[in-house]
């Protein structure tokens, strides 16, 4: 393969990843578009839930690093996914 091969196939290989860079730029762009008023909707509805059931701390495991153990009795997912679904009867459809 001549030097000339090589340079062609690595501008092409430096085009491919600018262009999947591109890609997975935009598409985190338009993901926050979506969902970012549907995470902040749901934000609200859990502080209200959290100040009305006397929660004064609600962790997202999610987001967390490393191990986190607790009483099946503190995780309020479940609760609130119904409170919230009997609030908002659109999403409760969407939830199996």
């Amino acid at each position: 393969m001549s030097a000339q091969q090589q340079d062609a196939i690595d501008q092409k290989k430096k085009e491919l990843q600018r262009k999947g860079e591109d890609a997975q730029s935009a598409y985190q762009k338009r993901l926050q578009e979506k969902l970012g008023p549907v995470y902040d909707d749901i934000g609200k509805a859990l502080d209200v839930y959290a100040k009305a059931h006397g929660i004064t701390l609600v962790l997202d495991v999610t987001k967390i690093q490393g191990i986190v153990s607790a009483s099946e009795s503190l995780d309020i997912t479940k609760p609130f996914i119904s409170e919230f679904n009997s609030k908002n009867p659109a999403t409760a459809s969407l939830n199996p």
